[in-house]
């Protein structure tokens, strides 16, 4: 990215709606807000290249739980069509990395250099090229169980490219600093939130612009 502030509407539509209200829903596609219009053509990278989780040697504490390993094959084999699928989950390199609130992210690359995702308590998966986190150096979800900005807190988590120094969720109350955690984050907040914002170790910012939500 040559400018110092990078600012896009693309959010992540891997992980599917298991839990809650997400933003959007997909397999494996990205939208651009801007236009509406959703897509899978740009050419993908491999997301494990881009994050500090596969930096290090995998140890016995990162092997699925058999009912991670079942759901994400079985969100494999149920992909829309052949050309979304996002391939087969390679378990023996899957990492695990667990936050202090409980929260784990298992972390699966597939046999067609995607990366899949499951996040437990939750249940929420998913699966990526890896698009947004080169472009955007951020991929990530909403989860609100009643809806964005009706009551109850909004959950923002994701992953986030190596090379960031933290990230910011923006929102009408302020900025709140998440806790980065081999490359994975998860925040909850009181309001919307309206922006993900990534300092780079390099200088730069990343901006991703979160949609308000459609007025019922």
């Amino acid at each position: 990215m040559k400018r110092l502030i990078t600012s896009s509407s693309s959010v992540l539509l891997g992980f599917s709606a298991a839990v809650g209200a997400l933003l959007a829903v997909s397999v494996v596609a990205f939208a651009d807000t801007g236009s509406g219009q959703v897509t899978a053509a740009r050419a993908s990278v491999d997301p494990t290249t881009l994050l500090d989780s596969f930096q290090r040697p995998r140890t016995e504490r990162d092997a699925l739980s058999p009912e991670v390993d079942s759901e994400l094959r079985t969100l494999s084999s149920t992909a829309p069509s052949d050309a979304l699928a996002p391939g087969d989950p390679v378990a023996a390199r899957s990492r695990r990395v667990t936050h202090d609130d409980g929260t784990t992210f298992f972390l699966v690359p597939t046999t067609r250099k995607q990366l899949c995702i499951a996040v437990v308590p939750g249940g929420a998966a998913g699966c990526t090229a890896g698009i947004g986190l080169a472009e955007d150096g951020v991929e990530f979800q909403l989860v609100d169980s009643d809806g964005l900005g009706q009551g109850d807190p909004t959950v923002v988590r994701g992953i986030v490219a190596a090379g960031a120094a933290g990230l910011e969720v923006a929102s009408a109350s302020g900025t709140h600093e998440a806790a980065l955690v081999e490359g994975t984050f998860s925040i909850s907040l009181s309001d919307v939130p309206t922006a993900v914002v990534v300092p780079m170790r390099d200088g730069s910012v990343r901006q991703v612009t979160i949609p308000a939500p459609p007025q019922p």
